[in-house]
């Protein structure tokens, strides 16, 4: 692995300018990840004969709420935190 304090001053502002286009990358790769599953979700739950309109408007909240709550990082709602910690156990801090 090549270690970025070992190349040259000017090679170091090209590796940080890629890195920064990748990250870049990602995020909007990710974004449009979400977008994408949001919208599929959505359509399910809108298209769904069986689903009592108050769930319907539940998860409609629900998401939009997670949608909301960060640009780049999506939190997962409070309901599914615990619901995590039981499958993967609470994590030392």
């Amino acid at each position: 692995m090549l270690m970025i304090n070992e190349l040259p001053e000017e090679k170091k502002r090209d590796q940080y300018a890629l890195l920064s286009l990748l990250s870049f990358q990602l995020k909007g790769r990710d974004r449009e990840i979400m977008r994408t599953f949001v919208r599929r979700t959505l359509h399910s739950v809108e298209e769904s004969p069986n689903m009592p309109r108050r769930f319907k408007d539940e998860v409609r909240k629900k998401i939009r709420s997670v949608c909301k709550s960060a640009e780049y990082t999506f939190a997962l709602p409070q309901i599914d935190k615990k619901a995590l910690e039981e499958i993967l156990g609470k994590q030392a801090d």
